[in-house]
């Protein structure tokens, strides 16, 4: 029998293949099961949209029962989003501030949707809660208006869902700050799927009895999702902790249940709720070290000091758990695309790639989201890195785009790209590759200016 690092490495090996089956979104290494049951032996585990029969199958899609010794299981289960499609707690944020001429990012966690006291209990929540370390940046050097940006479904540019409001709490016991979501943002009152039910003060001198009860022997469980750790569970370790480094009073303390760890770096921002899903608290911070105790502000310390701001007073979002809501309004492009489409204008072409983009724009989102073909060589190829060099050329942070990006030339990464997109787009799409793909090839090494004479020619060419 095959050793496991030999299995594991078989599995590893036939990777790029199994990905190339249309369907396949997970391949994993484990158990073996019949009927179930491990029967004591390795698999490929290879997880599908939906299972088909051989009659259905190419012969190139069909999985075999084994691969070089390791045998396969085929396993239906929907693909995994990166991301809810509303925005809601739990959702990674990252903040950005400009200074010097450069702009400063740091990521954190969204804890929940609320409302201000602008709006009713009807209207769409207009306001998200985080820590104030993460929405000014761990310098405090953010201001009023900075952006407030969740990732795409690439990975590579960031949409704006929200700007920072207000200034950071005077009381310093309090690291808290919110953010006013921006015209055409969506949002759930969840917590990575938990509907948020209410809130509720764990100092309140009238706390149930069973409640008292649990904090005194350290067994009132909550919950957190965090951008880093995930979902994690912990029990109350006191209601009523003083931190010297930094200096904040009255803090819920959590111990960590099940892992040695409740919270971790990236998590802060992130809501500690109950049984019930009623938020208790907002974290911070915690412990780097073994116990690795995390701490919390009090949920109503939090809404009564933010609730003195021109905002007025600020009320968790949580009715009705299972609503979409969408703030009024059209989303505005980013500066940086708000330039290429004036430029464009200018030229004469925006419409045919206003068009181009409208006409695709679905389809590569749900490739994003559902083929890990597609992904995979978007990522493989430097995509990300692709996109982010053609927005800084925009701001004007380069002069030219790179001819080379992680030891392939750009001519290359846009042919592995397509190919994928050859591979698993639409007719729509495979030929508006095979149009547009010589001039997209050609950027690398090239300034704004050549780019945008390439597009109105290219643009040319095609009417």
């Amino acid at each position: 029998m095959l050793s496991m690092a030999e299995a594991l490495e078989i599995k590893k090996q036939a990777e790029d293949r199994l990905f190339s089956i249309p369907g396949v979104h997970t391949v994993g290494f484990g158990a073996k099961l019949a009927s179930g049951r491990p029967v004591g032996e390795y698999a490929i585990i290879v997880q599908v949209a939906r299972k088909k029969s051989k009659s259905e199958l190419s012969p190139e899609e069909l999985i075999p029962p084994e691969i070089n010794g390791v045998k396969t299981d085929v396993v239906e289960s929907p693909p995994r989003k990166v991301r809810f499609a509303a925005l809601q707690g739990g959702d990674e944020i990252i903040p950005t501030h400009s200074r010097g001429g450069e702009v400063h990012s740091n990521d954190g966690t969204l804890g929940c949707v609320a409302r201000s006291a602008a709006v009713n209990d009807t209207a769409p929540p207009d306001i998200i809660l985080s820590c104030r370390h993460v929405l000014y940046q761990p310098d405090k050097s953010g201001n009023i208006g900075d952006e407030v940006t969740i990732s795409s479904c690439s990975g590579c540019c960031h949409p704006t869902v929200a700007r920072v409001l207000d200034g950071p709490p005077i009381n310093p016991d309090i690291d808290a700050a919110i953010a006013r979501l921006e015209p055409g943002t969506e949002s759930k009152a969840q917590i990575h799927g938990v509907p948020v039910k209410g809130i509720l003060d764990l100092l309140d001198p009238n706390l149930p009895e069973p409640i008292q009860l649990e904090v005194m022997s350290m067994t009132y469980k909550v919950y957190q999702y965090g951008k880093k750790s995930g979902f994690t569970r912990g029990v109350i370790a006191s209601i009523h902790s003083t931190t010297t480094d930094p200096e904040h009073s009255g803090q819920i303390e959590v111990a960590p249940l099940d892992r040695d760890y409740f919270t971790q770096v990236g998590d802060s921002g992130s809501v500690v709720y109950n049984d019930n899903n009623q938020i208790v608290g907002l974290h911070w911070g915690g412990d780097p070290k073994p116990p690795r105790h995390s701490y919390a502000n009090h949920i109503t310390r939090v809404l009564s000091t933010l609730g003195s701001f021109p905002t007025g007073a600020i009320r968790i979002a949580t009715n009705p758990p299972d609503m979409v809501y969408r703030v009024p309004g059209v989303r505005k492009l980013p500066p940086a695309l708000e330039r290429v489409h004036r430029d464009l204008v200018e030229a004469g072409c925006a419409g045919q790639y206003v068009q181009l983009y409208g006409k695709h724009r679905e389809e590569i989102r749900w490739l994003f989201e559902h083929s890990r073909h597609f992904v995979s060589a978007w990522h493989r190829s430097n995509g990300p890195h692709m996109v982010r060099a053609m927005m800084d050329l925009v701001e004007n942070r380069i002069g030219v785009l790179p001819e080379q990006l992680g030891g392939r030339t750009w001519r290359e990464c846009v042919h592995r790209i397509a190919g994928a997109l050859l591979f698993t787009g639409s007719e729509q799409v495979q030929s508006d590759v095979l149009r547009y793909i010589s001039g997209v090839a050609s950027l690398g090494g090239r300034s704004y200016p050549e780019i945008s004479q390439l597009l109105r020619s290219m643009a040319i060419v095609q009417d």
